[in-house]
């Protein structure tokens, strides 16, 4: 694993639900596009009332993530050839519902439900001790006239006083997470506040700042669901580094949001549990009231235990992330029965496995159903005459859940269910009863029933309705939008050590 990796998937969410992290590069990209989508950004047209003038192009503009030092909520904004400098203070507003912008930034989302906007934007006040002129020929008295007339352009007169024009992401909040997406209720945030976070590069143990020294540092939407409060640390420390050189950012989904109220969840339509209800066998009955009929019944599926926590997935102790279930076997999964002419113990086991790896994208399910019958006839006054058998039928299979990004925002799961995936079979039956008319057809017959079972209770369990769930439910989970004509996409995700879900966004 490369220690790109090895930091990248070392990082905590420190309490949040959500965290979206945005590399300056992609700020900086978008401040482009925004420069390209407005281009009267870019013309600085300002006169002072003591006659002074500018009438100046700017070429691009850059930000600059402080991620030093007690602020960490301020950038520099620089201007190509002449560095012009501005303290710029990160705010957020609420969009008004129903205004023009409200409504194009709801037609760029694409996500209904009843939610708030939240416009990230840039307050600008100057800061002439960070300009470079070049050298310039400029004595104190010009630098202050000139750091007046520009100051007076984008904090009084120009064209960025439209917070609009100098907006570089939206984000939705809701306080009705139902209504923004039932399937996935704890995903939409209720509330978010902004960071700036550093980049440590492999090797080195302090950040860098400054427009190519610090263009891996990152602003942070640090995001709480179900209208939680947040973490009683103002700011989130470092753990590692949510993004990596080259990449635009990350979206992090935590652990307990995704495995504990998504995928195992017991409330509501039920998913990755289920494969434990399909494949689950117990003792109905047993019969020995006739000496050569030995007889039992089987039932496979949820209909044995009436507590559907019954059947969920253990997590292991080891911090790992794996799942047990079916160890130790339930009492109803064992059952002998004795009479005077014979003996007939059964036995059902189920053990089945659920792990994911750090730094894949892949969540392995595996298991194993048993069921034996081991038994006797005969040996007393009306059969003298005794022998044994043994019926053995199982059920292996394994399977994996994808994850899958959606390019425009959002991800789904697929679920493997291929046939060739669960495989049911059964020994050969052994005995010794062949003096005892009729027992060896019995076996047999019933070794067939169970197997059959076992196939039909595959072949009935909701599966695909399961499969069908994690295509659709989280295809708007992630959506990040940034004015002006860029948008971001969605690829590549992965489980970090902790178990939250990691998607990496890219700017295009």
């Amino acid at each position: 694993m490369s220690t790109e990796l090895a930091r990248r998937l070392q990082t905590s969410l420190g309490g949040f639900s959500e965290i979206t992290a945005v590399s300056q590069r992609a700020i900086n990209a978008g401040l482009v596009k925004l420069v390209k989508e407005h281009p009267e950004l870019a013309h600085v047209k300002c006169k002072s009332k003591a006659g002074h003038y500018l009438d100046a192009e700017i070429e691009q503009p850059l930000i600059s993530l402080k991620v030093t030092g007690a602020s960490l909520g301020k950038v520099d904004y620089e201007i190509k050839g002449w560095t012009v400098a501005f303290n710029v203070q990160i705010d957020l507003a609420t969009i008004e519902p129903g205004s023009a912008e409200d409504k194009e930034v709801r037609g760029a989302i694409k996500q209904p439900g009843d939610y708030s906007l939240t416009s990230l934007f840039l307050t600008f006040n100057s800061n002439m001790k960070h300009c470079d002129f070049k050298g310039a020929n400029l004595d104190s008295d010009d630098i202050i006239t000139l750091g007046g007339i520009l100051a007076k352009w984008f904090v009084d007169e120009g064209p960025m006083i439209d917070r609009r024009k100098r907006t570089v992401a939206y984000g939705l909040h809701t306080a009705k997470p139902d209504t923004v997406n039932a399937d996935a209720p704890s995903f939409p945030p209720t509330s978010l506040k902004l960071q700036t976070y550093e980049y440590i590069a492999p090797g080195e143990d302090k950040p860098k700042e400054g427009l190519e020294n610090g263009r891996n540092n990152m602003l942070l939407y640090l995001q709480m669901t179900d209208s939680k409060k947040f973490p009683s640390e103002p700011i989130l420390p470092y753990s590692g580094n949510f993004v990596s050189d080259g990449m635009d950012g990350t979206m992090c989904i935590e652990k307990g949001i995704f495995w504990d109220r998504y995928l195992l969840r017991t409330t509501g339509p039920r998913l990755l549990h289920l494969f434990n209800n399909a494949t689950y066998a117990w003792v109905k009955s047993t019969n020995l009231s006739q000496v050569t009929e030995p007889d039992w019944e089987i039932g496979i599926g949820d209909g044995g235990h009436g507590d559907m926590n019954f059947f969920n997935w253990a997590p292991s102790t080891d911090g790992s992330m794996s799942w047990t279930w079916g160890d130790p076997p339930q009492d109803e999964q064992h059952k002998i029965t004795k009479e005077t002419h014979g003996r007939l113990e059964i036995t059902c086991t189920t053990k089945n496995r659920m792990e994911a790896q750090p730094g894949s994208n892949i969540i392995d399910l595996s298991g194993k159903t048993n069921i034996l019958a081991d038994g006797g006839c005969g040996g007393g006054m009306s059969a003298p005459w005794a022998c044994s058998y043994k019926v053995h039928v199982w059920l292996e299979w394994q399977t994996k859940v994808t994850l899958n990004a959606v390019e425009d925002g959002g991800f789904s799961l697929s679920l493997d269910l291929a046939k060739n995936n669960f495989k049911v079979g059964a020994d050969e039956v052994k005995t010794d009863c062949a003096m005892a008319i009729g027992v060896m057809d019995r076996l047999v017959k019933a070794c067939d029933k169970m197997k059959t079972q076992l196939e039909d209770s595959l072949a009935k369990a909701p599966l695909h309705d399961i499969a069908a769930k994690l295509q659709t439910d989280l295809n708007n989970s992630a959506r990040f939008v940034v004015p002006g004509k860029g948008t971001f996409k969605y690829q590549n995700p992965v489980f970090n050590n902790n178990g939250d879900v990691m998607i990496e966004v890219g700017y295009k």
